[in-house]
Parts: structure tokens; sequence; C-alpha cells
């Protein structure tokens, strides 16, 4: 409450300041420092392109709540999983600066025979305004900002809440998010400044731990499972990516995530299939706000899923 309360104080501050930046300009600042250019003016032009995007998606002439974010360090997150099976049983936030070695001393400290633990960094937060860390292109910014909106936008009705509730509901409400916030960030796009391509290596390499991981584990093989996990983090790190570990609770907190190669939940599936029966994810984001259970879910799925 203290952040958000602060948060609000200085984005009214900055309410009624001119900005006077383009898309280009915002993409150069990403990249590096550029003098002249304050965070406040790109939260402004953000805000007000994926503001009229969104209003397009969703068919309202005004947003509530309006798209509000700040550039600053997101959280970090300690996620903990059952070592014998991939649940997000529990994720709390922590400060964003904690270093390393405490980093390491906390999980070092939780982790036992029952759990696996995990310390990651967040790319955003949903509080108001939500807190978007700086990132390094123009895409994973809108995507970002568009993302945590509609997690404002859904708290009002019970798609939103039921989050709460766990499990696959949240998993629901975040490859809504995700894929909202794709269509939102491809359609604001322009060929001239960035494409976005997918890393084909590094979905596949997750994607097939993943499913390693969970064969093993079903069979009971957790010692196993982690043998593989720990060489698999050796083997991502040789090709240049930084991860610094794969383990349960790296597989729990991002298998929430529709375009996670972590996720192997068939929700993203369904959504993506539902997608076609509509214009955009806004309209059948509008569909599917009442609902507050997976059963109901599944069973709006069977109903309205297209027909071969």
């Amino acid at each position: 409450m203290k952040w958000e309360l602060k948060s609000l104080s200085l984005k009214f501050l900055n309410l009624f300041k001119d900005y006077s930046i383009n898309e280009s300009e915002v993409i150069i600042y990403l990249n590096q420092k550029v003098p002249g250019i304050r965070s406040y003016e790109v939260e402004k032009f953000v805000e007000e392109i994926i503001s009229n995007e969104v209003k397009q998606n969703l068919k309202k002439e005004i947003l509530f709540p309006p798209v509000s974010f700040i550039i600053h360090e997101s959280p970090k997150v300690l996620i903990l999983s059952p070592r014998d099976e991939i649940i997000l049983e529990k994720a709390i936030l922590l400060k964003p600066n904690l270093s390393l070695e405490i980093i390491l001393d906390i999980e070092e400290k939780i982790s036992n025979k029952e759990y696996s633990v995990l310390i990651l960094n967040t790319g955003g937060f949903a509080s108001y305004p939500s807190i978007v860390q700086r990132p390094n292109s123009y895409s994973h910014l809108t995507k970002t900002v568009a993302h945590e909106w509609l997690h404002h936008y859904l708290f009002f009705f019970p798609l939103g809440r039921s989050y709460f509730s766990g499990g696959e509901m949240v998993t629901l409400n975040e490859s809504l998010a995700d894929l909202f916030a794709s269509e939102v960030s491809k359609n604001l796009l322009s060929d001239r400044h960035e494409k976005v391509n997918q890393d084909e290596k590094f979905y596949n390499f997750m994607r097939e731990t993943r499913i390693q991981v969970d064969d093993l584990l079903a069979k009971g093989l957790v010692f196993e499972a982690e043998e593989y996990m720990f060489d698999r983090t050796k083997e991502i790190n040789q090709l240049g990516y930084k991860i610094r570990k794969i383990n349960q609770a790296y597989f729990a907190f991002n298998g929430n995530y529709a375009l996670s190669p972590g996720s192997l939940s068939e929700i993203d599936d369904y959504l993506i299939e539902l997608r076609k029966n509509y214009y955009s994810y806004g309209e059948l984001i509008h569909d599917i706000k009442s609902i507050d259970n997976i059963e109901a879910f599944n069973e709006f799925y069977e109903i309205e899923r297209p027909k071969k």
C-alpha cells in the first residue's frame, strides 16, 4: 500500500507535464541511456498508445482502470513447489535488490526434503500503478504493460478475483493476460523498428526439459529428475543463456504463462482455439470475465470451441 500511494503521488505530479517523444526515441531510450529523455515521458507515451489499442481491442471509449505504470525495479519472488510434483504452492514477493549471496542463503535455509525453492526476477507486478522492470526492447515493454493492465481490469470481475483461488485459475488468468498482451503489442509494433521472433532454440530446449522432468516425477524418480535438471542448467548456460537454476520451482512459476515453454497446460491451447471465434481477445474476455472456476471455463470451451 505504501508503494502504491507513493507511486500514485508521483504519477499525479507528472500528469500535467508535457512529453514530445516518439516511438523511435522510446526504442533508443530502452536500449541505452539517452540524455534529455525522462522515464515519465516514456511512461506517458506508452500509456497513451496502449490505452488507444486496448480501447479498440475491448471496444470501449473509456478504460477503467486507466493504463498506468512506472518503470522501476520489479520485486523478486520466492517460489515454493513440492519436489515430487510441479505445483506452485506458494509465491512470496521479496525486495528487488537482494544480493546473490542473500538469495542463495534464503534458498538454502528453506529447501528441504519436501520442497523445491527458487528466487526469481519478475518483469512486472500488478500493483497500481503497475511496476515494470526496464526492458531492453519496445515489444517487451508494451507486452508487460498490457499484461499487467489486464490483471487490473479483471480484478473487478469474477475471473480476475479467482486468481486468488490458486491452481488452474492462476494459469487461466496469466495465460489470458499473456495472449492478450501479445496481440496488443503485435498490433502496435512497427515493422521498421522491431520484429518479434520467438527463440525457438530456447523454447524447444525448455519444452523438452519440462516434458522429461514430468515423466521422471510421474515415475517417482525425484532424485533422477533433479540430476537431470542440474545437467540441463549447465547445458543451457553453455548455449549462451543465463539461467541460474532449473528446478521444480522454476517450472512451477513459468508454467503459469501460456507462451512459456515451461507450460504444459491445455488452457493456452483452449484460449487460442476460442480466439478463432472472435474479432479480438477483448471480445473473448467479455464472454469469460464472469467465470470463476476452471470447471465453468472447460464447459464454456466445450460449448464454444470451433467445430472441425
